[in-house]
């Protein structure tokens, strides 16, 4: 501003004084073209910088989104902690009924030979199921297992890809600052 300011009060006096045949109209002329032209150039700016902006903020909104993934990866791999402790503790509980289980009938097999292998075949079957039950809910705890590290493998997948698109945005972005400094840099070298 300072420098149209400058250039205007130089014409003025250069014109008083008969030094320059710049009339008005040329005067005008040249700084209206200028001026047409700064503010063209600022409009584009203005719109590229706030498609930037537009971009940035969909890039975080992916962060955010990405981040929530994680955290939601780590509260399942602690329910899966959780869930490992209790099929411990079924187990050991499994044992101990198994345990008590024999423990009783063997006492009654004092009492009766039938009585004692039927106790054992009800006992067998009961184990069988339970043992049944425990490869069941192993089996669903490994499926369950596989699934969380391909989710948090892919999770990692994508925030790389975050990473690598927010890097290649910041580029463009310094790049576009660096096109507008010449073009600003040019702006101010033409109306000097």
């Amino acid at each position: 501003m300072c420098l149209l300011i400058y250039f205007l009060w130089s014409v003025i006096l250069l014109g008083k004084g008969g030094q320059c045949d710049l009339t008005w109209d040329k005067v005008y002329g040249m700084l209206s073209a200028k001026l047409d032209t700064i503010v063209l150039d600022q409009n584009i700016m203005n719109k590229e910088i706030k498609d930037l902006m537009t971009s940035m903020n969909a890039t975080n909104q992916q962060v955010i989104s990405s981040e929530k993934r994680l955290d939601e990866a780590g509260t399942l791999s602690q329910q899966m902690v959780v869930f490992q402790e209790r099929l411990d503790n079924m187990d050991s509980h499994v044992k101990d009924v198994a345990a008590a289980e024999v423990g009783r009938r063997t006492h009654l097999s004092r009492r009766g030979l039938e009585q004692e292998k039927a106790a054992a075949q009800s006992l067998s079957a009961r184990v069988e199921i339970l043992d049944k039950n425990h490869n069941i809910i192993k089996y669903e705890v490994d499926v369950f297992v596989g699934t969380l590290h391909k989710e948090l493998n892919e999770t990692g997948m994508q925030i790389s890809k975050l990473e690598h698109d927010m890097l290649h945005n910041a580029s463009s972005l310094f790049e576009m600052v660096e096109s507008l400094k010449e073009a600003q840099s040019d702006i101010k070298s033409e109306m000097k």
